[in-house]
Parts: structure tokens; C-alpha cells; sequence
């Protein structure tokens, strides 16, 4: 999460548009509108840049947490959570795909690499690592 939340944070502006570029095939399935790339970004525009904040606000304060054993359980579901979030993005974003999107911008620049199952494999992964962490800690308990 450290790093994704670096790689992210150095280039803004690409991560910005990465975010628009993948939410306009998820608008639009989930509302079932087909894609108009303006119409759409002018109804979401103004809530990319904060969405973009919170993201990386979110990644560094998991990864932060689970680095410094702080709140483990808790960040351990969060990171579930988010995840499952990005997973079921990159699912629709794999399902109906925009030309326009580059990368699946998961570390930003400083791994690109484009949407594929292969994404969705590996944040499978990830989730079930996470929650095996959430587990050991609540057994802890």
C-alpha cells in the first residue's frame, strides 16, 4: 500500500486521468447509460480530485497501520474492502474497456502495466492475504 500510494502520489495528474479514464466503462455499466466520455466527466468531474485524495489518503493510512502494527485488524479489513473495491473496477474496466485506458494504474509510475485477469488474480490474492491477517488477529483476540 506504501508504494502504491507513492507511486500514485508523484504523478497526480496522471493518476487523475487514470481515475476518470477507468470510471467512465464503470459509470456506465452500472447505470447502464452508454459511455459519452463528456457528458460523463462533466457529472463526475468535480469529484475526481478529492476521489483521488482519498484514495492515496486511504492507501497510506493501511499501510502505515499495518507497517507500524497499529489498528491491524481494522486496517487488515480495510484493505479488504478497498481492494475489493478496485477489483470489481478493474473487472468492468476488463469487461468494457476504454481505449483510452493506458494502464491499470494499481502502483502507478512506478509499475505500469495494463488491466488484465492477471490484475484481478493478483488483488484475489491480496485480498485473501489480507484477510488472513484480519483472521490471526481477531483469533488473537
Amino acid at each position: 500500500m506504501i508504494i502504491a500510494f507513492f507511486g500514485k502520489g508523484i504523478a497526480l495528474e496522471e493518476f487523475e486521468i487514470e481515475i476518470k479514464t477507468m470510471l467512465i466503462p464503470f459509470l456506465s455499466a452500472i447505470t447502464g447509460v452508454p459511455s459519452e466520455r463528456q457528458a460523463i466527466i462533466k457529472e463526475v468531474g468535480m469529484f475526481i480530485l478529492p476521489l483521488v485524495l482519498l484514495i492515496l489518503l486511504i492507501e497510506s493510512l493501511i499501510g502505515l497501520f499495518l507497517l507500524f502494527e497499529v489498528q491491524v485488524r481494522a486496517s487488515a479489513l480495510s484493505l479488504v474492502l478497498l481492494l475489493l473495491t478496485f477489483t470489481l473496477v478493474l473487472i468492468v474496466n476488463i469487461l468494457y474497456p476504454s481505449s483510452e485506458l493506458k494502464t491499470c494504474g494499481c502502483f502507478g509510475v512506478l509499475w505500469e502495466e495494463p488491466i488484465t485477469w492477471w490484475s484481478v488474480l493478483r488483488n484475489i490474492v491480496l485480498i485473501g492475504m489480507a484477510w488472513i491477517v484480519y483472521r490471526s488477529e481477531a483469533s488473537r483476540k
